[in-house]
């Protein structure tokens, strides 16, 4: 009997070689599409918890008149010079109210502040993956422009609901509440919240009382956050004052400075403007939420007057006195 009939035949070498090519270039494949899908999946969650912040924000202004501001005084005295950010403000309507009311007790509770700064899903991107800090945020509002206008007055007071939908609500005087139902351009065409790479933290009592970085002031028992660079870079999303590259406030292009701790660049209060910027790790695009609810897509390439005319509750009005050097 021949019994080289049924001797097994190895694979040669080439063949070897041309199976592993195959399979190298099928995982060459696939890889980007895995990659691809986990990114899509990231992103969905990402849009889904702006939506639901956006409901929180609908539910809070009905119930108080308005929206609160990127930084608000206490509803009450016991703890007065303590600031609230916007996040804290809505945790309610977020069904955190056992959050909010740990970190609005007179005499607050180290451990019950720690449980209540801890990690608040429904304010980070899932695609932000780098995040370690008390309070970790990754959504900012709309704070609009910096500093002053053509003419040369502050944009504060009668003219901030031109330009941005978040004042600072600890000068309730300047400051008047935006109702979503008077937006002149509508709720529609009006973004509410941006994704922001840089935008840290969404207690003071996370970085202060509990003796963390001091992006804000400590002096006081408990401590008084400032009316700061840092506390607008933190909590709102601004356009600045001019179209000059070289100067201390630019327009920077949505996505230009994703990470600048990467590129050797430290953030200070003079260049934090520079990075409240809609930003995000999603290829070419950041999610924005507008003021009726919805989530849209803004490209890194969006057309500088289309975004500002976005971000401006009256564009008519706003470009009747834009900021300095700044056309709408």
């Amino acid at each position: 009997m021949n019994t080289s009939l049924f001797r097994r035949q190895a694979f040669t070498l080439v063949e070897l070689l041309v199976v592993i090519t195959i399979i190298a270039m099928l995982a060459g494949l696939l890889i980007p599409a895995v990659n691809g899908a986990r990114e899509a999946a990231r992103r969905g969650q990402c849009v889904d918890r702006m939506r639901q912040i956006g409901i929180a924000f609908q539910s809070y202004a009905n119930a108080n008149n308005g929206l609160p501001g990127h930084v608000n005084t206490l509803p009450h005295l016991s703890r007065n010079g303590i600031s609230l950010s916007w996040v804290e403000e809505i945790l309610p309507q977020l069904q955190e109210s056992k959050r909010y009311e740990y970190l609005t007790e007179s005499l607050p509770n180290p451990v019950k502040v720690r449980e209540a700064i801890a990690r608040l899903d429904v304010v980070l991107c899932p695609s932000n993956y780098d995040i370690e800090d008390d309070a970790p945020l990754c959504f900012v509002v709309n704070c609009g422009p910096t500093e002053t206008n053509a003419n040369g007055d502050p944009i504060d007071g009668d003219t901030a609901p031109y330009f941005s939908l978040f004042k600072d609500r600890r000068v309730p005087l300047l400051n008047k509440k935006v109702k979503l139902e008077e937006i002149p351009d509508g709720t529609s065409n009006t973004i509410l919240l941006s994704e922001n790479l840089q935008a840290l933290c969404w207690s003071s009592l996370s970085r202060t009382w509990l003796g963390a970085a001091a992006d804000m002031e400590t002096s006081g028992t408990p401590p008084v956050a400032t009316r700061s660079n840092e506390v607008v870079g933190h909590l709102g999303f601004v356009w600045s004052d001019t179209v000059d590259p070289s100067a201390t406030n630019p327009i920077v292009k949505i996505n230009a400075l994703r990470k600048p701790l990467l590129a050797g660049i430290t953030v200070s209060s003079t260049n934090r403007y520079n990075f409240a910027r809609p930003s995000s790790y999603h290829p070419g695009l950041v999610n924005v939420l507008y003021a009726d609810g919805t989530v849209k897509i803004m490209n890194d390439d969006v057309d500088l007057s289309t975004y500002l005319k976005a971000v401006c509750p009256d564009s008519d009005k706003a470009q009747q006195a834009p900021p300095i050097g700044l056309g709408l």
